[in-house]
């Protein structure tokens, strides 16, 4: 292919490539183009010089310092052309990427000192301030530069070029002497503050916040920018603009950061006179932040500095403080609390300063007012700082361990004063709040390596008697995770002294089971960590093995399910043999026992049991071997580790039926969790799923856990459906029913013969042998399962339920027009159904199809039905409101009655939601037909016996009122 055919064809990496293998020379591509370059019609000249700039893009680390020199040459002459223009510029800031030769920086330096900026439009603009960045970047510039950039950016506008421009000022301060340009060069930069641009989709993909971080980099790099800019940002604290004060007080931070500490040091005092204001007074919390970031930026940087400012500075920020906090009056003292704790973060002699100065002020004035308000605030003033020694000097070990005080820290002076001041408060105050902030503070003590080891255990002690004495719920949730916190430090403190004042009090309270639940929930959660839990598993376990009554046992091992599912660790294998596999043998025993006992009989602690076991199994990666044994305990004629010795196997022989529901209770919970890749060995799955299905029950509970293992079974497990297909019956509800639960599995994972009973389920629905059963059977196959869900690895395919859905719709329509009364009402209830687990988007998919049969749903006085409907209606209005809005007398009048009559309060909510959704989305003429009628029958609602009904009719009401406003 000849070079003209790739230039007309823009195929400039095949050019480049020639060039670079020497097939082509440079001079022959430029001779090709000429005449194109200087054709007099401008899109021709402009394409050509395209052209070339691409091309040398592509060779230009090839190139010689002759050809660099030549070729500069050429696009600077063509930067007096409006059509090369651009392209010129890209290829110059293209070769200014290696260091340039003297007189070939001159000449491009020349060149952009005659360019006039305000004839150009925005891409040639952006390329100029590129070109700027590239030669500031690479090349030895002339401070005679700075005036030239001066000029090009002076008068700039468009954001993508004002974020090349403060870029390249920052760099220009960083690299060039601009002594002689100050006040010019703040000019162009400062004239932008605060930055106002507000991003549009259709506009540029630059940001607010790129701009902000770019002018404040540059106009924070210099502290010749000082004497103009800090007095001005001081004058913008008096905005009232919330955004123009924390654009201000952040450039304001910045420049103390950046500055030299001898320059801060001239202007700190109107920086405290004026930043302390906003401490004090600001009502936004954004403010009040960046006010306190900055005054903490002062002190750090004040005390870099050679003078006393940063003394002086701490003594006024402490002499404010303390005269508000010692004033009998003052009430709020939250601002000066978190000024002083702010400040002291700083350096650790701001520190030292004002704890010598605040402390015992703020003890003595906490004992002598009488005001409990004031008492919180003071507290939280202790608190604060304490907290500010905890982030400045370092915290206890988290792992359990004890670590010694931190002598560096200045509080140790005052550690017991502080803790005796807590402690007093803990005890000498019935305000269950004041109580909260004094244990809180003993635990940044703690934090804090401000306490000693019999310090940490007296603290213990004192919110160990707080837990088992009030009653207060929220003083015995901070005192609990108080406590955990307080584990975190030193555990063994816990297990000495916590756990056995808990279990006495768990003796005590052997008659009263309600007291008897709250202690051991307060085992379950001081027992987070491994070493804790380990005592509570001893303890729980020989209680379980003496008790004889079935609320305390299973209260016993409820702690123990609790303290599992909140526990810091994500590995549970240690606890299979600790836990899990102990309480399967014991259960097991229970079994074997010639006699009845609690554990054996009672379906409801083999479910507790057997929840436990599933979530360590869940968590553990020694689920092979205990998928072996739980076969042999359940099916095989060999011994396992669980019925040690025992011939005992209750899923292979049904002598003893109540043992053997037990079982199937246990086995469910136990195999649910179990990893498909799992080889399950010495059992024949397709057996398993027969002799489920004919497994005799007289339990209905237990009946459930039957279905939903052969769900587990077919999901995990079936991979060929013949066999159940054979086993496959519709003859009455109850094989119906397992049916359902089999192809629930096959379903989740987008097997066929799922699908195929899903569909033949709705064939049957006026089926009068099987009503009402084919309903359930549909929603059986779409519900959440708790047991059969991802956390225990089944396969669920993410679009299964819309391919149900898509099976669903045409048999529905067919059936609610032609068929018989039974399949019309029945195949209502079923859409009901299944919009009620089928993503709102894909039911709304159908929405032209369905909605009248939604309409019809909203009759059925069925509340979780009428609450689907209501949900896909909602969803309606947001994706397919023109629907909605042919039928809107209906959704109204029937949403109206609704708010009213339905039966759950869930039902009445979601019906004012609706209506209150209808003038957000459809036209104004359509919404202005009902607007009366709504405002007039709402008013009921607005007395429901419900919260949520009220305030969903208030938000109801006050749409349609600003809707009739408006017109």
């Amino acid at each position: 292919m000849d070079i003209q055919t790739l230039i007309s064809r823009k195929q400039y990496n095949d050019i480049a490539a020639l060039i670079k293998s020497r097939a082509l020379t440079i001079i022959d591509f430029i001779t090709t183009l000429h005449p194109y370059l200087v054709d007099s019609d401008d899109d021709t000249r402009a394409n050509a010089n395209f052209c070339l700039s691409s091309v040398i893009a592509l060779i230009a680390d090839t190139l010689t310092i002759q050809q660099v020199s030549v070729l500069l040459q050429f696009f600077i002459d063509k930067l007096n052309d409006s059509a090369t223009i651009e392209s010129s510029l890209d290829a110059i800031a293209i070769l200014s990427q290696s260091v340039l030769a003297d007189s070939d920086l001159t000449a491009v330096l020349e060149a952009l000192n005659i360019i006039d900026m305000q004839v150009l439009l925005q891409p040639v603009r952006y390329n100029v301030f590129k070109l700027a960045n590239v030669l500031l970047d690479v090349q030895k510039l002339p401070n005679s530069f700075v005036e030239t950039y001066i000029s090009l950016a002076t008068g700039e506008k468009d954001p993508r070029n004002l974020l090349v421009s403060f870029e390249n000022v920052y760099l220009i301060i960083s690299k060039l002497d601009i002594s002689q340009s100050v006040e010019d060069l703040f000019d162009i930069c400062y004239c932008y503050f605060p930055i106002l641009f507000k991003a549009s989709a259709n506009s540029t993909n630059i940001t607010p916040d790129q701009l902000k971080i770019s002018l404040n980099k540059a106009l924070s790099a210099t502290p010749l920018f000082a004497p103009q800019l800090i007095p001005s940002l001081l004058e913008k604290l008096n905005s009232t603009a919330t955004s123009v004060k924390d654009d201000a007080l952040t450039l304001l931070t910045a420049c103390i950061s950046s500055y030299e500490p001898e320059v801060v040091d001239s202007y700190y005092k109107s920086i405290w006179n004026a930043v302390k204001f906003e401490v004090y007074h600001t009502p936004e919390d954004s403010t009040r932040l960046l006010s306190l970031k900055l005054l903490q930026t002062l002190a750090t940087s004040l005390s870099l500095s050679e003078s006393n400012s940063v003394t002086l500075y701490i003594e006024a920020v402490v002499n404010e403080s303390v005269t508000k906090i010692t004033d009998p009056s003052a009430k709020d003292l939250l601002p000066y609390s978190s000024l002083l704790s702010s400040v002291a973060q700083s350096t650790p002699y701001a520190f030292k300063k004002i704890a010598d100065a605040v402390i015992n002020e703020v003890i003595n004035t906490c004992q002598r007012s009488s005001d409990i308000a004031k008492k919180k605030s003071l507290l939280a003033i202790l608190s604060h700082l304490v907290e500010s020694s905890y982030k400045a000097y370092g915290s206890a070990h988290t792992d359990g361990t004890f670590q010694p005080q931190k002598l560096s820290n200045p509080l140790i002076d005052y550690s017991q004063t502080l803790l005796d001041t807590y402690n007093d408060y803990i005890f000498s105050t019935s305000d269950p709040q004041f109580r909260i902030l004094a244990i809180e503070g003993v635990v940044l003590l703690a934090q804090s390596s401000l306490l000693s080891r019999d310090q940490l255990s007296s603290s213990i002690q004192y919110i160990d008697e707080i837990l088992l004495t009030n009653t207060d719920k929220a003083l015995t949730d901070a005192s609990l995770k108080a406590l955990q916190s307080l584990s975190n430090i030193d555990d063994s403190l816990i297990i000495d002294i916590s756990f056995p004042a808990l279990l006495s009090a768990l003796d005590s309270a052997e008659h009263n089971l309600r007291e008897y639940g709250s202690v051991l929930y307060s085992l379950s959660c001081l027992s987070v960590r491994r070493s804790v839990f380990d005592v509570l598993v001893r303890r729980v376990l020989s209680r379980v093995d003496s008790s004889s009554d079935e609320e305390h046992l299973n209260t016993l091992l409820g702690a123990l399910l609790y303290s599992l599912k909140i526990h810091q660790d994500t590995d549970y294998t240690y606890y299979v043999s600790r836990l899990a596999e102990p309480l399967i043998a014991r259960l097991v025993r229970s079994w074997t026992r010639s006699s009845l006992s609690i554990m054996s009989s009672s379906s409801k602690i083999v479910q507790t049991i057997a929840r436990i076991v599933e979530l360590i199994i869940r968590n553990s990666t020694t689920q092979e071997s205990f998928a072996s044994e739980l076969i042999t305990l359940m099916f095989s004629e060999n011994s396992s580790k669980f019925g040690e010795g025992e011939n005992f196997h209750p899923l292979k022989s049904q002598a003893d039926i109540s043992k053997s529901e037990n079982a199937l209770i246990l086995f469910c919970r136990s195999f649910a969790p179990l990893k498909q890749d799992i080889p399950i060995t010495g059992i024949d799955i397709i057996s398993l799923v027969k002799s489920l299905y004919e497994f005799e029950l007289k339990s209905k509970d237990v009946h459930s856990y039957r279905l939903v293992t052969l769900t587990l079974l077919s999901n995990k497990y079936l991979q060929d459906a013949g066999t159940i297909e054979n086993l496959a019956s519709f003859d009455s509800p109850s094989d119906l029913e397992k049916l359902a639960w089999i192809s629930k599995g096959l379903c989740m994972k987008m097997h066929g013969y799922g699908f195929q009973v899903f569909e033949e389920c709705l064939n049957k629905i006026g089926d009068e042998r099987l009503t009402p059963m084919q309903v359930i059977a549909i929603e059986v196959i779409l519900a959440d399962n708790e047991i059969v869900g991802k956390e225990n690895g089944a396969q669920i395919m993410r679009l299964y339920r819309q391919r149900c859905l898509g099976i669903a719709v045409p048999i529905i329509i067919a059936k609610s027009k032609e068929g018989t009364d039974l399949e019309k009402t029945n195949s209502l209830i079923a859409l009901g159904k299944i919009i009620k687990h089928v993503p709102a988007k894909a039911v709304s998919n159908e929405m032209g199809q369905l909605f009248t049969l939604l309409l019809q749903c909203l009759d059925i006085e069925q509340p979780d039905i009428q609450e689907a409907a209501e949900e896909a209606i909602i969803a309606s209005l947001d994706l397919n409101g023109d629907i909605v809005e042919e039928h809107l007398n209906s959704v109204t009048n029937r949403m109206l009655k609704l708010s009213i009559s339905g039966k759950s309060a869930d039902v009445r909510r979601k019906a004012l939601e609706c209506i209150t959704h209808i003038p957000l989305i459809l036209k104004r003429s359509e919404v202005q037909i009902i607007a009366k009628k709504v405002l007039k029958e709402v008013v009921p609602a607005l007395n429901d016996s419900r919260r949520t009904v009220r305030k969903a009719a208030v938000d109801c009401r006050e749409a349609y009122y600003r809707f009739e406003l408006a017109n």
